[in-house]
């Protein structure tokens, strides 16, 4: 048995305390990223939806933009969504798929992938009035069991 110093307990206490609360201020950041709001009036720029959500916005026609990678999209994807991988998102090629007074509802691999949120976004500065981010994404969709493309 090796002996601990009182002065090595504490540190190894603060230490973990100390990622503690890294932690917990790394998830206040993610979950205010994940809202995004105009400061001026603090109302969302953009509608967060859920599976449920999503799936109504589906049915009466929405845009669905899957900025998932194409080997993904190819894998399966959301019926009629179309695909533009983030890396080549931009308000052009979003243009030649959605009218700006169109509902267009953005996502990706889920809750981890900022794509959808950071186009989302975009497509606000771009001018677009109807934008909805999936946050949970392709992974809520195949959980509800809703039908896909391939």
């Amino acid at each position: 048995m090796v002996p601990v110093s009182h002065g090595a307990l504490l540190f190894e206490g603060v230490m973990r305390k100390a990622i503690a609360i890294l932690f917990m201020i790394a998830t206040l950041f993610a979950v205010s990223a994940c809202a995004t709001t105009d400061s001026s009036n603090g109302e969302s720029k953009y509608k967060m939806v859920d599976v449920t959500t999503a799936k109504a916005l589906h049915e009466r026609d929405a845009i669905f933009i899957d900025v998932r990678l194409n080997n993904w999209f190819d894998e399966g994807h959301i019926p009629g969504a179309v695909n533009i991988p983030f890396s080549s998102f931009n308000d052009n090629n979003l243009a030649q798929v959605a009218s700006k007074d169109q509902e267009v509802v953005f996502y990706c691999y889920g809750m981890n992938c900022e794509f959808a949120n950071t186009a989302s976004d975009r497509a606000l500065t771009w001018g677009y009035q109807k934008v909805y981010y999936f946050m949970k994404g392709y992974p809520a969709w195949l959980g509800a069991d809703y039908p896909i493309e391939q």
